[in-house]
């Protein structure tokens, strides 16, 4: 499932370029760095194990490895922010090598107030996307966001079930999702993601008029949707760097 691995890979953290050719060992007082240092010495393994023919959802896959490793930075430093990521990361390496079985028995074991659900929440929103298949997130998270007593818990685990009734065509009741995510948590990361996939389904959703905007032209002329109406119109979207 080489589309999952990339599509997992793009929302973990942002890792130097490297490898390492030893394995970490963990020890109290880790830190987020070396858990980085940890993923990608586990990615580079992965990646060399699948190139020289080796499958996703192999027992002998790196991944169960690498799932331990980053387990022990948890053990060894528990409540910090070291080990919610290291957590995340875990299941998230598990999830990759299409080993969900185990993944799900591992976030399974975290209790609601885990802060590694702030990561893991998006972990199993893209793992549920792919496989077209919601149960899981669906009765795991909802009963994390019902019983964490911490808000930007909270916040991520709506933020990942409004995703999901999205997708599956449930507009009512996905705002009403990310309304409760707003709320759970004002100004954190997953309130503000709320914040913008409620503006999407509000003004960006397939059926619905164009919201108004203006523009400038490279030649100084002010351009508006309005004066647009009525006109074939293409959009070029583009950047640079």
């Amino acid at each position: 499932m080489r589309a999952l691995s990339s599509l997992l890979i793009s929302v973990v953290l942002a890792i130097p370029a490297g490898s390492a050719s030893a394995q970490p060992t963990p020890t109290a007082g880790s830190t987020v760095a070396d858990v980085r240092s940890t993923l990608t010495a586990a990615r580079a393994e992965i990646d060399a194990f699948l190139a020289a023919g080796g499958t996703d959802g192999a027992s002998d896959h790196p991944a169960v490895k690498w799932h331990s490793t980053l387990w022990a930075f948890r053990e060894r430093n528990p409540g910090t922010e070291a080990a919610a990521v290291a957590t995340a990361e875990a299941i998230q390496l598990l999830l990759r090598a299409e080993l969900s079985d185990q993944a799900h028995a591992k976030a399974d074991s975290l209790s609601a107030d885990d802060l590694a659900w702030v990561r893991l929440s998006a972990y199993l929103d893209y793992e549920a996307s792919w496989r077209k298949n919601y149960s899981y997130l669906v009765n795991r998270l909802s009963d994390v966001s019902a019983r964490t007593n911490d808000g930007t818990v909270k916040s991520a685990a709506l933020v990942a079930l409004g995703r999901a009734y999205r997708r599956q065509g449930d507009m009512p009741l996905a705002v009403r999702t990310l309304e409760s995510a707003r709320a759970a948590a004002p100004e954190s990361a997953p309130a503000n993601e709320a914040d913008g996939l409620l503006y999407d389904i509000a003004h960006l959703s397939l059926g619905l008029q164009a919201p108004a905007f203006s523009g400038t032209t490279p030649d100084g002329r002010t351009v508006t949707l309005d004066g647009l109406r009525g006109k074939a119109v293409a959009l070029v979207f583009w950047a640079s760097t």
